[in-house]
């Protein structure tokens, strides 16, 4: 199975996202989460990604768009995280906890996105 990707609009911008399902948090490009107005943590911790240490310092609201439907999140922000296998920076991770809250799910038969059940609405019990 290949990776997936798709675009997120925030800000009018779009954004090459990777759907990672064996990430649990968001990350965001520094460049991508300028206009976002990303805020600085209290305290600064390390993550690995992508085979390296990163420190994560600042942590951004990311109210966007896929495919016509609006979710919101928190990404932490992240010097870069790199490029696609066709050479394209990778300006958001989503990552699997995103993912169920929101019901976006892989298919990866079709390496694509499956949005059918893509939750519009919350209800608390």
């Amino acid at each position: 199975m290949g990776r997936v990707y798709d675009t997120i609009t925030a800000a009018n911008k779009p954004l090459h996202a990777l759907f990672d399902t064996g990430a649990v948090h968001n990350y965001i490009a520094g460049k991508a989460a300028q206009e976002l107005c990303p805020r600085f943590l209290p305290k600064a911790f390390n993550v690995s990604l992508g085979g390296s240490v990163r420190k994560i310092s600042q942590v951004c609201f990311v109210p966007g768009e896929i495919q016509g439907d609006y979710l919101y999140f928190l990404a932490y922000v992240i010097e870069e995280i790199g490029n696609d296998e066709s050479g394209e920076e990778i300006d958001l991770i989503l990552g699997a906890r995103e993912m169920q809250v929101w019901n976006i799910r892989i298919d990866p038969k079709e390496e694509k996105l499956d949005l059918t059940h893509f939750r519009k609405k919350f209800i608390e019990y």
